[in-house]
């Protein structure tokens, strides 16, 4: 069943412009917590994606933040295979992390270079890097930054790799509080000691030095440009589940599966 707007006029009253903000994120929740047993949650999900990427020609607030999921590497570990469609708990790792960021930012974008089809299913604008060559997760960020100087040269850039199906529901709201606490230009995530740099949030302002660093300097790194700069950090714990793993390998996909299986039996 396709799930119609136009035939639910709570949806329409749901989704106007006043009551986007406040609750798109909540609606967006509880559908994630139904995705695996109906899949009425799923199309309700396509209606809250689709009405909330469709503000992107509206004027947007210096506030904003853009979520951008990064999905444009090659997943060599992977034999090749597009990680942002490998199974997990019902659905696939680009639809978790869908799920995931939309209710911590205003706008969604993915960043892909490959079945640019199957992306455009998602209802999210699909951009492709703007720096040949398969340059890693910094083309990503690059790539995104450049969106914003053309939809949002006020907001700011809110980063996750797609294959990191457990980044927390407050990774936006904590990395936004320490760049602000420390007036800086870049904040990403920390755990166990260890910097995530792909799980970032980055100032519009940023794209003309990331660029050069690309493209001239020969930059791939994400911590090779972040330790050029200021950049404040927020601290997870590693317990339960480090909330920054990545899954880079079939046995890592096995355990992913198998650690939200274990979470799913204790509800």
């Amino acid at each position: 069943m396709i799930f119609s707007e136009n035939r639910f006029p709570l949806f329409r009253i749901m989704l106007s412009a006043i009551n986007r903000r406040h609750l798109l994120p909540s609606a967006a929740a509880i559908c994630k917590r139904h995705w695996g047993g109906d899949p009425i949650f799923r199309n309700i999900l396509k209606v809250l994606y689709f009405r909330w990427n469709r503000r992107i020609n509206e004027p947007m607030a210096a506030a904003e933040t853009i979520g951008l999921i990064l999905a444009g590497g090659r997943a060599r570990r992977m034999g090749g295979q597009d990680k942002a469609f490998l199974p997990l708990a019902g659905g696939n790792l680009a639809q978790r992390a869908i799920a995931r960021l939309a209710p911590q930012c205003d706008h969604l974008i993915i960043n892909a270079n490959r079945e640019l089809d199957r992306f455009a299913g998602f209802g999210v604008p699909v951009i492709s890097d703007s720096v040949a060559g398969y340059a890693g997760p910094l083309a990503g960020i690059l790539t995104g930054l450049d969106w914003l100087a053309d939809h949002a040269p006020d907001a700011a850039l809110l980063t996750v790799p797609v294959d990191g199906p457990f980044f927390p529901d407050d990774l936006g709201a904590r990395l936004r509080a320490a760049a602000k606490s420390q007036g800086v230009a870049i904040a990403c995530a920390q755990s166990g000691g260890r910097r995530h740099g792909v799980y970032g949030l980055f100032s519009a302002a940023l794209r003309d030095d990331l660029r050069r660093a690309l493209t001239i300097e020969g930059i791939r790194k994400v911590d090779d440009w972040l330790d050029r700069h200021n950049a404040a950090v927020a601290e997870w714990s590693t317990e339960p589940v480090d909330p920054f793993f990545n899954v880079n390998t079939s046995d890592e996909l096995a355990r992913a599966e198998q650690y939200l299986r274990a979470l799913a039996n204790k509800s």
